[in-house]
Formats: C-alpha cells, sequence, structure tokens
C-alpha cells in the first residue's frame, strides 16, 4: 500500500468544494472580527458594532463549530487551503474598482437626470483625483507573484 490518500472527489469537484468553503471561512473571519469588537472607520464608511456581549459569544461558538466542520471536510476530501495574500488582495480590488469611480463623472451621472456644469466639474476632477489615487497604489505594488505565490517588486 502506498499510504497515498486519495480523495473521493474529482479535481473539479474538490476546486467548487474548497472554493466555497475557503469562501465561507473568510466570512468567519469576518464575523469572528465583529465578535472581537471590530468597528472599521472611514470617511464615509463606518461600521457600528452593535453586538451584545450574548450574541457575540454566540458568535464565536457557531464560528467555531463552522471551522471544526470546514476543517473535517478538508481532511476527509482532501481541500488544498487558499491563501488570500495582501498585495494580490488589493491590487485586485483597486483594479476592479477603477470602473465605480469612472461611473461618478458628470458624463456617466447625467444618465440620472440633468447635472449642473459646475458639479459636473467638481465630479470630473473628483473622479481623476481618486483614479489617481488608486493608480498611485496599483504603482506601489508589483504586478507578477513570485512562484512561492508572494509578488516581486
Amino acid at each position: 500500500m502506498s499510504g497515498k490518500r486519495t480523495s473521493p472527489l474529482e479535481e473539479n469537484h474538490r476546486r467548487a468544494v474548497s472554493t466555497t468553503l475557503a469562501l465561507l471561512d473568510e466570512l468567519l473571519c469576518r464575523i469572528e472580527g465583529w465578535a472581537g469588537g471590530r468597528e472599521d472607520r472611514g470617511i464615509l464608511y463606518t461600521e457600528r458594532n452593535n453586538l451584545a456581549p450574548s450574541q457575540r459569544k454566540t458568535l464565536r461558538q457557531t464560528v467555531a463549530h463552522l471551522r471544526g466542520l470546514i476543517l473535517s471536510a478538508r481532511i476527509e476530501l482532501d481541500l488544498k487551503a487558499t491563501t488570500q495574500d495582501a498585495l494580490s488582495d488589493i491590487w485586485s480590488r483597486c483594479a476592479a474598482f477603477r470602473q465605480n469611480l469612472m461611473e461618478i463623472t458628470g458624463a456617466s451621472l447625467r444618465r440620472y437626470g440633468p447635472v449642473s456644469r459646475d458639479v459636473v466639474h467638481r465630479l470630473d476632477a473628483l473622479s481623476r483625483d481618486l483614479l489617481d489615487g488608486l493608480d498611485t497604489i496599483l504603482d506601489a505594488l508589483p504586478k507578477a507573484p513570485d512562484g512561492d505565490g508572494t509578488i516581486a517588486g
């Protein structure tokens, strides 16, 4: 006997299950942060952590239980863990978000009705400045992953 364990799933099925469970585990990380008291604060985005202590306790217990199920599935089905590195996540989110910023220009907003020339000028400038800022973030990050999963600079 070779001792090598074979999975009861075909590779395509294993990838689908791994992806779904990895996304669930990512959600559990976020819930765990809220259960721990996390509140992110930005300029136009603020989280209000209004969880009661009993809710936090229930969330932590449930997250632990769900992670146990995920761990059992990982072992039983020979699922591969994924690693989300910060560089790739920042790069992909910034690159994808560029389209949203292009939609706040005067020309795009006219779809919703008339926009004054002054507002168009201000929003076009704001869109350009925000896009430039995202480009600065993207330019600060390397573009291609190295073989070890990190991104080369």
